[in-house]
């Protein structure tokens, strides 16, 4: 058994498009979840570069969880752990790792998320 504190609330958005070609909410779901950032700098061909992704353990028992763990790449997720501003705290999920116990339960024990730095949804708070 998984013991997992999910102690950061975040945000999953399961995004539309509309007749011209922009992103609109079409799904928002609160979750628990352990959010673990990564944040570099690097210099290059005299630009600054400035990389973030992170790392998000996502309760598996949440029903939007249960509901879409097999599509949540490509959704967006609001994670501010430490109180920043919501506009700047925009993920897309990149890559998703279930972690089943095949051998006895065949449940669901921890859903992984890789998450990359993205834009937000204007007009979405």
């Amino acid at each position: 058994m998984i013991c997992i504190d999910y102690k950061d609330k975040v945000e999953l958005i399961d995004p539309k498009y509309d007749a011209y070609g922009s992103e609109t909410p079409d799904t928002r779901s609160e979750v628990q979840g352990l959010f673990i950032q990564n944040t570099g700098f690097s210099h290059g061909i005299n630009a600054d570069t400035i990389s973030a992704d992170a790392t998000l353990y996502v309760d598996p028992t949440n029903a939007f969880v249960l509901a879409n763990y097999h599509r949540l790449e490509g959704m967006l997720v609001i994670a501010n752990p430490i109180g920043g501003e919501k506009t700047q705290s925009w993920y897309r999920i990149s890559d998703v790792r279930i972690g089943r116990d095949n051998l006895i339960t065949n449940k669901i024990q921890t859903v992984v998320l890789s998450l990359r730095k993205s834009t937000g949804i204007e007009n979405v708070s």
